[in-house]
């Protein structure tokens, strides 16, 4: 039901009976809230007077109701634009973009300097397991890469099942693709930096290059629009970590937080990994400063940022206005340099808007609950608005809502074909997100937004494996289970054991007395056995015949 808002020059007399009421449904649930005309007149006159003029506890910043925003300054006009030529029909070209050839490149390196560091450190009782790793080459990284998709697809909940011999759980491409030892050994020695010349004082040494190498892809794929978006997301890690972070509005409460700036549509564009408490220099407070990073290169052309309660203040408010840009978005009742009236209680339907002499407007809108917000967008002039939904809601807050999706839009498609797993390692499950999750939905964004062909998600990602998993099985060398027999070092008089077989023959013949006097020393053992048992040749011959 439309509604026609009134724009009379005539006072409003509150001492008049209200007029019938208009039910409609609240933005922020499905309950019904009651808006009387009257007051919606009053919220959405154009003449009104100003009202008051105040000043904030500190005797600084001075608010006046005023019927619009005065900024001067010119919004971003231009639409999206995709910056390379690449062909928008070809999915494995656009993930390309993102999974490029240098970052495969490190992958392989620094996993095989990392398994060779391991295996040269490991004890010499694991050495049996050392001839397991080959070196890994780019053709069995982009395999694996595909595998890691298709168990986003098809979830299991075991590694090992996907190569089971049962028929409900064995996966045909995966067992020909990769065999399974070999995909394990990967997952086990996976790395991205050198830890030999890391600078350890950095907390995301681990991943800070191929992290910084993959966002910077983003950034240079895509120049974004009129609207942006800031919010947080999550990497789930309930391990110890000493930057673990707890947020419970999030689907996953536990894990690594991502300061994130998408399109509303979600596109990721620009990521920031919080790291804990470090010894960098907060200008003025720490979502201030980060909102300051993320907006590098976005400045001076007129945006529109929206942002939540947590970093959206007035001083951000301010500088963003000095850098040519505008900020929209909710914020929190107790944050410094609001109007008093902010703390007033109001109708359910009822709106008030101040603005400093900065050009930051406040506004509260009461429906289920009180709605504060700070906006500079001159756009933005506090009426109330119809959505095609039916539902009536002052222009701020129906422009956040429509743009402050994007994060969520992105860790949601994201989220559909997961494959991370508990096991994994933190710094694992942040680049395989970034690799897995955020680069394919970036790609499959561009693929729709530029793209000619019809392809969801799933086909989209279907394509994408299609590509990375090669036609043949990967070779991967088994090493040779035969079994030598080796001869301990040092002196015979002072090396040599009793043969295992032998003592346990004795023993249950004639017992452990006679059988310790009696079994033949021998100075040579088995390297291969478990436990490495000394043997005689007869004992040696007899017990390996069948290997």
């Amino acid at each position: 039901m439309d509604m026609e808002l009134s724009d009379s020059d005539e006072p409003i007399n509150r001492n008049k009976r209200k007029a019938s009421r208009l039910r409609i449904l609240s933005s922020s649930s499905d309950e019904e809230v009651v808006f009387g005309n009257s007051d919606m007149n009053e919220c959405s006159s154009e003449e009104e007077d100003v009202v008051s003029i105040s000043e904030n506890e500190d005797g600084v910043e001075k608010w006046q109701a005023v019927k619009e925003i005065t900024s001067v300054i010119n919004e971003y006009l231009e639409e999206e634009k995709f910056l390379y030529d690449t062909d928008c029909n070809d999915p494995f070209a656009l993930y390309k973009l993102f999974f490029t050839d240098y970052i495969l490149e490190m992958i392989v390196e620094e996993t095989n300097k990392y398994a060779t560091q391991g295996i040269k450190n490991s004890s010499s009782s694991s050495r049996i397991h050392q001839k397991a790793w080959q070196s890994v080459t780019k053709d069995e990284v982009n395999t694996f890469i595909g595998i890691l998709l298709i168990m986003g697809v098809v979830q299991l909940p075991e590694i090992r099942l996907y190569w089971s011999n049962k028929d409900m759980y064995a996966n045909a491409r995966i067992k020909k693709a990769m065999k399974r030892d070999r995909f394990l050994s990967i997952l086990k020695f996976l790395h991205f930096a050198d830890n030999t010349t890391a600078r350890t004082e950095d907390r995301l040494y681990k991943i800070r290059n191929i992290f910084e190498t993959i966002v910077d892809s983003f950034k240079s794929s895509i120049r974004p629009g009129k609207d942006i978006v800031i919010d947080e997301s999550m990497v789930p890690w309930r391990g110890r970590l000493r930057f673990r972070q707890y947020i419970p509005g999030k689907r996953h409460k536990y894990g690594v937080k991502l300061y994130k700036l998408c399109l509303p549509d979600g596109y990721t564009y620009n990521i920031e990994i919080y790291a804990g408490k470090n010894n960098t220099i907060i200008k003025k407070s720490h979502s201030h400063d980060v909102v300051m990073r993320l907006l590098n290169g976005l400045l001076f052309e007129g945006r529109i940022l929206f942002t939540d309660g947590y970093y959206t203040s007035v001083p951000l408010g301010e500088e963003l206005l000095q850098n040519n840009t505008f900020i929209c978005g909710t914020v929190k009742i107790n944050k410094k340099f609001l109007p008093p009236q902010a703390k007033q209680k109001q109708k359910r339907g009822e709106l008030m808007h101040f603005e400093n002499r900065s050009g930051v407007k406040f506004l509260k809108w009461t429906d289920k609950r009180p709605v504060c917000m700070l906006t500079t967008s001159k756009n933005h002039r506090c009426k109330f608005v119809t959505g095609t939904n039916g539902k009536v809601k002052p222009d701020a807050v129906f422009d956040y809502n429509i743009a402050k999706k994007g994060v969520d839009l992105s860790d949601q498609l994201s989220g559909y074909y997961s494959c991370l797993r508990k096991t994994i390692k933190w710094y694992r499950k942040v680049v395989i997100q970034l690799i897995c999750g955020t680069s394919l939905v970036n790609a499959w964004y561009i693929h729709k937004r530029w793209g000619t062909k019809n392809m969801n998600l799933l086909q989209f990602r279907e394509v994408i494996i299609d590509r990375l998993l090669v036609e043949e099985q990967i070779y991967c060398p088994i090493p040779s289970r035969k079994h030598v027999l080796q001869s301990y070092e040092g002196s015979a008089r002072e090396s040599r054991k009793r043969c295992k077989e032998c003592y346990k023959k004795l023993s249950e013949k004639k017992g452990r007395d006679y059988a310790t006097n009696k079994t033949t020393r021998v100075k040579t053992y088995c390297g291969q056995c478990k436990g490495q048992p000394a043997l005689c040749l007869k004992c040696f011959n007899k017990l390996h015949k069948k290997q």
